[in-house]
């Protein structure tokens, strides 16, 4: 048993309509194997040679090639979309990757460059449109968005791509990331909201959650210990038991910092934080995060990097309610009271308030850090020493013992 909890799993892991783009004929109706996949001009019947095709040629190809692969791929979750046919559903969703392919520059770019391009952009139209369809999640897009991209790389005038494995490494790679971050912020959100379902608190907690979570995992894990994770590769796959305490430690790290610089700014940015952020609300969130999708979905909010060689944690670990009453108690400790209320109280509380590691977040204030919040978590008696000198050098001033006698 780690960490407090047994049987954490090892290894494992995890609109609009619009009409067919002018021009594009027999896009509808048939099913992939009916469509000729050759190099075809649909205006001569002739093959084409590549370097031979015309700028709408090439388009064309590709559109055919998006809208056979995306009917093929999406035949298995047609049936979950209530309000259109699977012919409809593969139109609707070639069509984002269509207008990101018409994009004028992309043929004048280097294909890397390009094949980036195409992705953001299709994907922002994409997810804006149908993110929220039960289906979203469940179609499996990158195949098919290299297949329609192939026809428009190999077409560069500036870089052609003349390697179909390399140009597929840079696209899935795009496609997953999207997906995953997507993926990422909707479960955040819906933890968030679910946890704090009022308007003026949960876009704020959300946006806390989200602007120090890179930071956290960077502290818990820096990037370049990235590169070298336990378990991949033949000989040593199984984690001996320092290893596998080594990954657990780093999950508590990420997710002790990732609440405590989170919350630290939602108290901040929420009025009557003291009612509404409570142990009992963050303990419901992160249990959210870390299962935002039930017990048996493998996605967790806390990152892959982290959990990819032993699983991730349950939603009833019982460190998550340990990192909480530990936060909470730090708070009381460092600084009784409503941060707020200090604020507007008497000078010497609130200069011993903001000599605090742990309150500094709840100001804003950075000590010497421009602005930027400081690492929580400083031992309590260097914060109360910090204070008690602030509070002892203002009594020094008021009873004459400073500068100007």
């Amino acid at each position: 048993m780690l960490g407090g909890y047994e049987a954490w799993p090892v290894g494992s892991k995890q609109e609009e309509a619009a009409a067919a783009p002018v021009g594009i004929v027999g896009v509808v109706g048939p099913a992939p194997e009916q469509q000729d996949r050759r190099l075809v001009s649909t205006k001569s019947g002739q093959r084409l040679q590549p370097g031979t095709a015309s700028e709408e040629e090439v388009f064309e190809r590709a559109y055919r090639l998006l809208y056979s692969h995306i009917w093929e791929a999406s035949r298995d979750v047609a049936n979950l979309e209530p309000e259109f046919s699977h012919q409809e559903l593969a139109r609707r969703v070639a069509k984002y990757f269509y207008k990101a392919a018409r994009a004028p520059e992309l043929l004048a770019m280097p294909w890397e460059q390009a094949a980036r391009q195409f992705v953001d952009h299709a994907m922002q139209g994409y997810s804006t449109a149908y993110s929220e369809r039960p289906w979203f999640f469940e179609l499996e897009l990158g195949q098919t968005v290299c297949a329609g991209l192939w026809e428009l790389l190999r077409s560069s005038r500036a870089d052609p791509c003349r390697n179909s494995q390399a140009m597929e490494r840079v696209v899935i790679a795009r496609y997953e990331s999207s997906m995953d971050t997507l993926i990422l912020e909707k479960a955040m959100w819906d933890a968030t909201m679910a946890t704090f379902p009022d308007q003026a608190v949960g876009p704020k907690v959300y946006k806390a959650l989200l602007r120090v979570r890179a930071a956290a995992l960077e502290k818990a894990m820096p990037a370049g210990a990235r590169d070298c994770k336990a378990g991949r590769g033949g000989k040593g796959r199984m984690l001996s038991d320092r290893r596998r305490q080594e990954a657990l430690e780093k999950v508590e790290n990420f997710l002790k910092e990732w609440m405590e610089s989170a919350m630290s700014r939602a108290w901040q940015a929420v009025d009557h934080s003291d009612s509404l952020i409570t142990e009992v609300s963050v303990l419901r969130l992160f249990q959210s995060l870390v299962a935002p999708f039930g017990e048996d979905h493998p996605f967790s909010c806390v990152p892959a990097d982290l959990t990819e060689a032993i699983g991730r944690p349950p939603h009833d670990w019982p460190f998550l309610r340990k990192a909480v009453r530990a936060m909470f108690a730090s708070w009381r400790r460092v600084a009784p009271g409503n941060p707020k209320r200090r604020k507007k109280g008497a000078a010497a509380a609130s200069a011993a308030s903001a000599a605090s590691p742990a309150f500094a977040a709840f100001h804003g204030c950075g000590n010497g850090n421009n602005g930027e919040l400081p690492p929580l978590g400083a031992s309590a008696l260097t914060a109360r020493a910090a204070a008690a000198a602030v509070v002892k050098q203002e009594v020094k001033d008021e009873s004459g013992g400073g500068a100007d006698g």
